[in-house]
């Protein structure tokens, strides 16, 4: 998927940069002598390709998760900039001996520094969500982890002929934690049961080495009790 991300990367770019060189012949072809004006548009203009295409290489953190402003993606915004950049370019070159220096200078500038604020914010915004994202798959992955742990015990305790009250409960401890809440929303309070949950589960994978039914039973209750104060837990933060 990388690959294929970077590939279309480098299509982007050199499409920019033929789109740049026919701009550049147009501008050298059409356009006389060359004011500070002109000279200045020229630059933004130069700037307005350089950002627009070059844009997808940092506008997409992960194919799910990609910069965006008020839910417009933030190579959206770019082609935006780009656009109004170059007319405004053309314009002040064209009008070069009619449109005062400053007033072009301030046009392209105020245009520069608000899609630098936009990218700005979009990728902050990007990066907290990439962040909670990685956060959230890791929390899943635990919770899937102690599943398939538990489902690991009720296999080797089947093999061993353990008593069937015992398989009941580890089933029935198997199929509480599959269908619990897999996300703590790092609360503190959550967060201390999830801890108890953890060293609960070591304890039952040991007593489970050591064919010590009775601590096993024991374990899978505290466990059941756990998970339901988990789960009361997690309904009075919702």
């Amino acid at each position: 998927m990388k690959n294929i991300g970077g590939k279309t990367n480098n299509i982007i770019c050199i499409i920019g940069f033929l789109l740049f060189i026919v701009y550049a012949v147009a501008i050298y072809l059409f356009s006389g002598l060359y004011t500070p004006g002109a000279v200045v548009s020229l630059v933004f203009a130069v700037i307005a390709f350089l950002l627009t295409f070059l844009m997808p290489r940092f506008a997409v953190e992960r194919p799910d998760i990609e910069a965006v402003f008020f839910g417009i993606p933030m190579i959206g915004f770019a082609v935006y900039y780009f656009f109004a950049e170059i007319f405004v370019s053309v314009v002040c070159i064209w009008l070069q001996n009619v449109i005062p220096f400053k007033i072009s200078l301030f046009i392209q500038l105020v245009l520069l520094v608000l899609f630098l604020i936009i990218t700005i914010v979009s990728f902050a915004a990007q990066r907290a969500s990439a962040s909670a994202s990685a956060e959230r798959h890791q929390t899943a992955m635990t919770w899937a982890v102690q599943t398939v742990d538990i489902q690991s015990l009720i296999d080797e305790n089947r093999m061993r002929g353990a008593d069937p009250n015992l398989l009941r409960a580890l089933e029935h401890l198997n199929e509480t934690v599959k269908y619990s809440d897999a996300f703590g929303r790092n609360n503190p309070a959550i967060m201390e049961v999830e801890q108890r949950i953890g060293g609960k589960m070591g304890e039952l994978r040991d007593a489970s080495n050591r064919g010590d039914i009775v601590t096993m039973s024991r374990a899978i209750q505290e466990l059941e009790n756990l998970y339901m104060e988990r789960r009361r837990k997690l309904m009075l933060i919702k």
